[in-house]
């Protein structure tokens, strides 16, 4: 706000209780919308719809001003505090999830269960979501995950992470560089698969069994003494 100099001793105290009467409160009227103001070293006002609101500064630099712009350090954040900056992105305050900014809230962008959590630099914000659950929301389509008890291997189908498969094998499911590695040569009758014409032991070895249109199916049964095992890549009842 630009001050002018009055002569008048009157003027200059009306003009002073005048530029009081303008400090930011909530709810109180403004004009630039984005425009932040620090309140405290954690706390901001910011104008949303000509309107002060207060904004949470979680980051390491809090709130700074230099000369006359404020500004808030979100570089870490919680789920529905005020954002202002559409289409941004942060991390969540535990790590545990990243976070986009809409319609001046941050929201739930992906949950990042994997062990590298959430990571945020200048520039870009990364998401671990080699560990998932199902049913929880993604936003990379065809991306894939173990379950958090890594015994399942899910991929995002529309915007859910979804079963794609147990991995009952002793080797059950991990990251294999920036890939998932499934261990299904142990499976029951019906449950899902996901590479057609492979082949599983069922969990009692009694039985061969295929992967037929995404779930497995007995393909030999296992008779007398023989026992269904994997051997190398070979699948069979000895």
């Amino acid at each position: 706000m630009r001050r002018m100099k009055k002569a008048a001793l009157a003027a200059s105290i009306l003009l002073a209780l005048a530029f009081v009467g303008c400090k930011p409160k909530v709810g109180g009227k403004c004009n630039i919308d984005g425009k932040e103001a620090c309140k405290d070293k954690t706390t901001a006002f910011v104008c949303h719809d000509s309107k002060w609101e207060e904004m949470t500064c979680r980051g390491a630099k809090g709130c700074t001003t230099v000369g006359s712009e404020s500004d808030c350090d979100q570089t870490v954040a919680k789920l529905n505090d005020v954002c202002n900056l559409a289409d941004d992105y942060t991390c969540s305050d535990d790590k545990k999830a990243s976070l986009e900014c809409k319609s001046n809230k941050w929201t739930l962008d992906e949950a990042c269960l994997g062990p590298k959590g959430c990571t945020s630099t200048a520039h870009k914000v990364d998401c671990d979501t080699s560990l998932s659950k199902e049913g929880d929301k993604c936003t990379r389509e065809n991306n894939h995950a173990c379950g958090l008890d890594k015994k399942s291997h899910l991929v995002c189908k529309g915007g859910k992470f979804t079963l794609v498969e147990n991995c009952r094998g002793e080797k059950a499911c991990r990251e294999v560089g920036d890939k998932i590695d499934c261990d299904d040569s142990l499976a029951n009758v019906g449950e899902p698969c996901d590479t057609a014409d492979n082949h599983a032991c069922a969990v009692d070895g009694k039985a061969v069994l295929k992967c037929n249109g995404s779930k497995w199916s007995v393909d030999d049964a296992c008779k007398g003494r023989k026992v269904c095992k994997v051997t190398g890549t070979e699948v069979g009842c000895q």
